[in-house]
């Protein structure tokens, strides 16, 4: 009867031991066909940023992996016929180490961990124009920078001085005590310790606040009848698109300035322009915007856009959560006037030219809009459809770009 015990407690350990190897092994397979890294290791990425430019976006992983998708040329993509043949259409990861990254009209800013600023395309940071995939060092010791339709590059450093790449003059000082910056044509807009708004006409073109200016950010600084306008108090965050901005509020109450001609401002009206910073909408945690579209993202996690819908950029082919793929009869491209609800469990939020991006609380990207030259990170064309599962973003593109590390 001892024997007999015996043996059947080491049946039931080699039982054990046998499931155990299994198990070993079939999550070993799994995880090499998501997404090994190489020497036997494998990793599940999540994303937690995203930015948009004009014809390409950036993806910020949870490790602080930096990836690229669209054109990499900082020219115009609308003077090549048929796209851009060296457009990257699969994101591929470009950088490592990186806490920020924001884009402009033709280039892109990211900021590493270490406090280095890299910039690429084509900036008056840069002594020649670079792809955008390939980033330059540019300075030391900047803690944020500005995104925008703009080529000065504009970052605030660790001593909260605002500074740009003038384009005669190199790296200026255009502001102290600043926390916050973004720029739209002919504006950069800038939060102070203070939490206070302000703006500032820097260049010749379109302007927001008031369309008297008429100066470059050289003459900005030392031009007596132009001067710093404060706007709002109690701001958290502001965001802009072509003419216009949104400034979203400490307590989530969002107001709305600038051109508003497709609905962009979430007002419920197409009005050409609007004079004034504005009400729009409250219980706001998150607002980006496009070219000429909007997003927000709601306290609830609930994602709601507003603005031009000409390419599906708005995501109103389906409310709630997207399928796979839509079906091309299904998308609505009625421009918007007030915002829609799109989808749910939402953290984060990047409006391009005529698409967007987001990224869900698991860490998934999601995007809707054009993709003519990859910017979505798709092999096909302009149809809404979840981007890719991270697990198979590794497995396309393993390489890291060692000239960056």
């Amino acid at each position: 009867m001892v024997d007999f015990k015996i043996t059947e407690l080491i049946l039931s350990i080699y039982a054990k031991f046998i499931a155990l190897v299994v198990f070993c092994f079939l999550t070993a397979c799994v995880s090499d066909d998501n997404g090994a890294t190489g020497e036997g290791e494998s990793e599940t990425l999540k994303f937690v940023d995203a930015t948009a430019g004009l014809e390409w976006s950036m993806l910020l992983d949870d490790k602080g992996g930096l990836w690229f998708s669209g054109t990499p040329n900082s020219v115009s993509p609308d003077s090549i016929p048929n796209g851009d043949k060296d457009a990257i259409r699969r994101y591929k990861r470009i950088m490592s180490d990186i806490s920020q990254v924001a884009t402009g009209f033709r280039s892109a800013s990211i900021l590493k961990n270490d406090k280095s600023l890299w910039i690429s395309g084509e900036s008056y940071c840069l002594t020649t124009n670079t792809r955008i995939d390939e980033p330059n060092w540019v300075a030391d010791d900047v803690i944020f920078v500005a995104d925008g339709p703009i080529l000065e590059g504009f970052f605030i450093t660790s001593d909260g001085t605002l500074r740009a790449c003038s384009r005669d003059d190199g790296i200026i000082e255009v502001m102290p005590d600043v926390k916050f910056a973004t720029a739209a044509r002919g504006y950069i807009f800038l939060i102070k310790n203070d939490n206070s708004l302000w703006g500032l006409p820097f260049y010749e073109g379109h302007r927001i606040v008031d369309r008297r200016y008429s100066v470059w950010l050289n003459d900005f600084l030392n031009a007596d009848n132009v001067k710093p306008k404060r706007l709002l108090d109690n701001i958290k965050s502001v965001a802009s698109g072509v003419n216009y901005a949104i400034a979203l509020g400490i307590d989530g109450d969002i107001h709305a300035i600038g051109a508003n001609n497709s609905g962009q401002l979430g007002l419920g009206s197409t009005t050409d322009w609007v004079n004034e910073f504005t009400f729009v909408t409250d219980d706001i945690a998150t607002v980006a915007c496009g070219f000429y579209h909007s997003l927000i993202i709601k306290n609830d996690g609930s994602l709601w856009s507003s603005g031009n819908n000409y390419y599906g950029q708005l995501g109103t082919g389906e409310i709630g959560e997207f399928v796979e793929l839509i079906n091309e009869e299904s998308l609505s491209t009625t421009d918007k006037s007030n915002f829609v609800k799109i989808a749910s469990n939402i953290t984060n939020i990047a409006g391009g030219t005529s698409y967007s991006i987001f990224i869900k609380h698991d860490g998934s990207v999601w995007g809707m809009g054009e993709n003519t030259n990859g910017n979505l990170g798709l092999a096909d064309g302009n149809l809404p459809r979840k981007i890719f599962n991270p697990h198979k973003i590794i497995v396309e593109s393993p390489e890291v770009n060692n000239k960056q590390e």
